[in-house]
Parts: C-alpha cells; structure tokens; sequence
C-alpha cells in the first residue's frame, strides 16, 4: 500500500475529518427544523418510490402529508412484509425500493428467528453514512 493509500495518509485523514464534521453540521441543521426535515425525507421517499409496486399498492403518489402515509401505510409486522423482501432477495426489482438492494442485513429481531433487511445504495449514501460520520464528530 502506498502512503497516499495508507489510512494514516495526512490527507485522506482530512478528508476523513471533513466529512465527520460536515455531516455533524447536516445533522444539526436538521434539528433546527425537525418537522420540516421530517416531512422533506417523507416527500423524497414518497417521490422516489412512488413508481414500486409497493408504493403503487399504497397509493404513494396520492400521499401529501404524514397523517396522509399513516392512512395509506398501516403499521405491519415483518411476517406482512416478508412476501415483499423475499421477492426482491430473488432479484424482481422494483418491488419494495425503486433502487435494487445490493444487501441484506440479517437480524434475530424480538422472536430469535432471522430477518432479512433489504439494504440498498442510496440508504446508506442519504442515511446510514450520514449519521455513522456524524457520530464520530466530537
């Protein structure tokens, strides 16, 4: 490995740096407005799923507000959901996410036995790396 690829390369470590800091300051500008947030990240999922079969079956199109999802999209347990993601782990695309999982995380959950949790592209780009960098931020 070359010292411009090595982890403690003083640049990429600014890089790293900047990143950490900079996704702390998304995440308090998020807080700032809470709500508005909330209803931009609805409004984004809603847009960007609205074409899925899922998003067709709930009507995601039609969805203007929270109280709006809610009415559309009960809450479900995994066993509702399951027929879903074993659709989309056999590769049909389109079915749950309008981008296809490129993982899927297994989890015990509350019974013990295992889940499968569909893990796409852009959840952890709008998501998990976020707030995974924002924790490292002092």
């Amino acid at each position: 490995m070359s010292s411009a690829e090595s982890w403690t390369d003083p640049e990429r470590l600014r890089r790293y740096r900047a990143r950490v800091f900079a996704e702390r300051q998304g995440l308090r500008e998020a807080f700032a407005d809470a709500a508005g947030h909330q209803e931009g990240v609805l409004r984004d999922l809603l847009d960007f799923n609205s074409g899925t079969e899922y998003g067709k079956r709930h009507g995601f199109d039609r969805i203007r507000t929270l109280d709006d999802f809610r009415k559309a999209v009960p809450v479900q347990t995994y066993a509702d959901l399951e027929p879903w993601i074993e659709r989309a782990a056999g590769g049909e695309p389109g079915v749950l996410t309008a981008d296809r999982p490129t993982v899927f995380f297994t989890s015990s959950g509350s019974t013990g036995a295992h889940k499968k949790v569909p893990v796409t592209p852009r959840f952890m780009r709008t998501t998990f790396f976020p707030f995974y960098y924002a924790a490292w931020a002092p």
